[in-house]
């Protein structure tokens, strides 16, 4: 039986260490050989890079006018309406500023996928476009945390605890988050090994898989970012969870108490024109 050699894809080595799940999850970048066992399974491979590459193109090119519209009026909303800020605005301000950024990133991609994923530019923008589109996913993430956490402090918690969750708190939170990102997307720039991926044609590639050999250091990274990623999607869960049986155990009193509010509203009409009787007795008075 005549033996048929395997050949593994060579990749790129620029994008953020997670980069490939988030763009190629089904893509089988193979490189086609003399001893292809049937003609028709890389043609299978070629057609479905193709229809990745164009659902990718059309996806990202909505994402980002959608996103860019919306993430422009919020920031108007934020900056221009809202003067006075509290907690949970300095959070959506800075969610607003990680998502605009982030879609600041999607015209590279799309230019990539149109492009058939050959990247024409130069590979340091490669490796930072990559990083950054990730980074800011993963701050967008970790400051939607802290909003359900705050809300959560607000409606569940004592006074003295409510008063704890300030503006400025907030705004030392989204500091620390921001500071904590950049320097992680500078030591990928810094840190990223300098070796090139090719496909088939010789084409430079980027947000592409990564090599497997010697990459212990990246899995633990990811597998850190993965485990961050379901605490804090918990995190959100439970805290709406609570705030939802608080807010109906609040309504609940509050419909035993049909016409509190009524009676409320009599007691203070009645006041009033018991107030303007006594004023008038008092002109006449004099």
């Amino acid at each position: 039986m005549r033996s048929h050699a395997v050949t593994m894809p060579t990749t790129s080595a620029y994008s953020w260490p997670w980069s490939s799940q988030g763009v190629n999850f089904t893509a089988n970048h193979s490189i086609p050989t003399p001893h292809t066992m049937s003609g028709t399974s890389d043609t299978g491979c070629v057609m479905d890079e193709k229809l990745l590459s164009s659902v990718l193109t059309v996806s990202f090119s909505v994402i980002f006018i959608v996103g860019l519209v919306g993430n422009i009026i919020a920031l108007y909303v934020f900056l221009g309406i809202h003067r006075k800020r509290n907690s949970i605005q300095i959070y959506l301000l800075n969610v607003a500023i990680a998502d605009l950024l982030l879609i600041f990133c999607l015209p590279f991609r799309i230019m990539y996928h149109i492009n058939q994923n050959k990247w024409t530019l130069n590979m340091i923008l490669c490796r930072a476009v990559g990083t950054l589109f990730y980074m800011n996913m993963y701050i967008s993430i970790i400051l939607l945390g802290f909003i359900s956490l705050d809300r959560y402090i607000k409606i569940n918690r004592s006074i003295q605890q409510r008063k704890a969750v300030t503006t400025k708190q907030s705004i030392y939170v989204c500091c620390i988050v921001w500071t904590v990102a950049l320097a992680g997307f500078l030591a990928m720039i810094i840190l990223a090994p300098k070796k090139e991926g090719h496909d088939s044609n010789n084409s430079t590639m980027c947000f592409h898989f990564r090599e497997r050999t010697n990459a212990k250091g990246e899995a633990i990274f990811n597998l850190i970012l993965v485990v961050m990623f379901w605490l804090i999607f918990l995190l959100i869960i439970l805290s709406y969870i609570k705030i939802g049986k608080n807010l109906l155990r609040i309504s609940k009193r509050r419909s035993k108490f049909p016409n509190s509010a009524k009676q409320s509203t009599l007691l203070l009409e009645g006041n009033r024109s018991q107030n303007q009787r006594d004023h008038a007795g008092f002109l006449v008075f004099q």
